[in-house]
C-alpha cells in the first residue's frame, strides 16, 4: 500500500500509465473511430479494492442519440456495483506464471484488481 509520493517509470514508448485509488470501480471502454462502432465493444469494470475489501461505484449509460428533455439523467440507464471480498483464508497461496507465493496472515495478502466486462 503507498502513502505519500511515490515515482512510477513511464516511459515514452509505452502507454501512460493510469492511477486508480483502491475502493472504486471504474467503467472503461476501447475507443474506436467512430461512435456506432465503440459502442460495440465490451465495457470493463475495473474493481480496486481497499483495505477493507469493499468497493462501489456508478455507471451512467448516455448512448449519445437520444435527447433526454430537461437533461433528465434519471431516464438513461444506469449501473451501480458494489464490491465486498470476502479475507482471504488464514493461509492462501497464490500462482502466477513461474512464480509462486504464500501468505500467512491478511497483512500479506492484498488483492490489487478484478475485471468484469459487461455488454450494454
Amino acid at each position: 500500500m503507498f502513502s505519500g509520493f511515490n515515482d512510477a517509470n513511464a516511459p515514452l514508448s509505452s502507454l501512460t500509465p493510469v492511477f486508480v485509488r483502491g475502493g472504486f470501480i471504474l467503467p472503461r471502454q476501447a475507443a474506436n473511430t467512430i461512435k456506432t462502432a465503440s459502442r460495440l465493444n465490451p465495457v470493463e469494470v475495473l474493481i480496486t479494492v481497499k483495505t477493507n475489501a469493499a468497493s462501489s461505484g456508478e455507471l451512467y449509460y448516455d448512448n449519445g442519440d437520444d435527447i433526454i428533455p430537461n437533461d433528465n439523467i434519471e431516464q438513461h440507464p444506469r449501473v451501480v456495483c458494489v464490491s465486498r471480498c470476502p479475507p482471504p483464508p488464514f493461509e492462501t497461496s497464490e500462482s502466477t506464471g513461474n512464480s509462486h507465493s504464500t501468505h500467512r496472515s491478511l497483512a500479506e495478502f492484498s488483492l490489487e484488481t478484478a475485471r468484469l466486462v459487461l455488454r450494454l
